[in-house]
């Protein structure tokens, strides 16, 4: 139920009677803790996202990510390094969240009142910035270095929004396809 809550909260900002008195009063401090810290804000996904999914992991009550290197293979973490071989070379790219089995999560943070981070919400240059997002998690997901495709690719703008694509069928759609 926190998962639902969440999700209607953090896309709409709207409050969910419903949802809301299904939730006990530990759950909706956490939520709404979450909430108050994160939404509307922007501008600088690099000094944020980590602190940002770290947070959500404590508002729905799961385990955060151990520190990168210390599982085999890091297959929960932050910054999943990706390889990528072209002729030329070797070079590595990372995933903002991934954990394997379950997702990848490209972040971006788009700005309400400026052209902060990746843009003004609801331009097209930030509509750009969102679709490259997708495209740049798409090719994460498709690379063959990974163990498996990961069911969810999801996009997030930290301080507005989430995207999700689910890739049970072995393909994620195009971006916006269902949403815009």
């Amino acid at each position: 139920m926190i998962v639902s809550y969440l999700a209607v909260r953090y896309i709409s900002q709207t409050p969910h009677e419903y949802v809301h008195i299904c939730m006990n009063d530990v759950d909706r401090q956490r939520v709404d803790d979450f909430l108050t810290k994160w939404l509307g804000s922007e501008g600088n996904e690099r000094a944020n996202y980590q602190t940002f999914f770290g947070d959500l992991c404590v508002a729905l009550d799961v385990p955060a990510p151990p520190p990168k290197g210390s599982e085999a293979g890091d297959r929960y973490c932050f910054d999943k390094n990706i390889k990528f071989f072209s002729e030329k070379a070797e070079t590595t790219r990372f995933a903002d969240f991934y954990k394997e089995s379950h997702f990848l999560i490209e972040a971006k943070q788009g700005s309400t009142n400026s052209s902060k981070g990746h843009g003004k919400r609801g331009t097209k240059g930030y509509r750009d910035e969102m679709q490259k997002a997708f495209n740049q998690a798409k090719s994460y997901a498709y690379n063959r270095m990974l163990p498996s495709l990961p069911p969810f690719l999801i996009t997030c703008d930290i301080g507005s929004h989430f995207e999700v694509w689910e890739g049970f069928s072995g393909e994620y759609g195009s971006y916006g396809q269902w949403c815009r």
